[in-house]
C-alpha cells in the first residue's frame, strides 16, 4: 500500500502532461490544434468496480510556462449541477474533478 496515494501504485492512472508554446483560450472549446495532438488518456472507469462509465469520458493535459491546462472530452448530453457553493459535496453529482499531488503539496479543483 502506497502512503502517498492510499492505495497500491500500479491501481493508480498516471498521466504525462505535454508541454505546449501554443496560445490557448480558456474557452471551454478545446478549438486549438494543441489539443487535437495531446494524447487523450483512457476511458474514465469507475473509482470503485474498475468498470468503464457508461458514457466515454477522457482528458488530456497540457502547460506553459504559466499554466497547467486541462480539458475533457465528455459524451454526457445532459451536465447539470444542483451544488453551487464552495466546497459542497459535488462528488454526489454527474462531475468530473481534478487532484493534483506534490511532494509538498495537495490540490483538488
Amino acid at each position: 500500500m502506497s502512503e502517498r496515494y492510499g492505495c497500491e501504485d500500479k491501481d493508480v492512472g498516471h498521466y504525462t502532461c505535454r508541454r505546449t508554446s501554443e496560445r490557448i483560450a480558456v474557452d471551454g472549446r478545446l478549438a486549438e490544434p494543441c489539443w487535437q495532438r495531446a494524447p487523450k488518456s483512457p476511458r474514465f472507469v469507475d473509482m470503485v468496480t474498475g468498470v468503464p462509465g457508461f458514457l466515454d469520458t477522457r482528458m488530456a493535459a497540457l502547460w506553459d510556462d504559466r499554466n497547467l491546462y486541462v480539458g475533457f472530452w465528455i459524451e454526457e448530453p445532459n451536465v447539470q449541477a444542483q451544488f453551487t457553493e464552495r466546497d459542497a459535496p459535488v462528488y454526489f453529482e454527474n462531475d468530473v474533478e481534478v487532484f493534483i499531488a506534490g511532494p509538498d503539496c495537495y490540490y483538488e479543483f
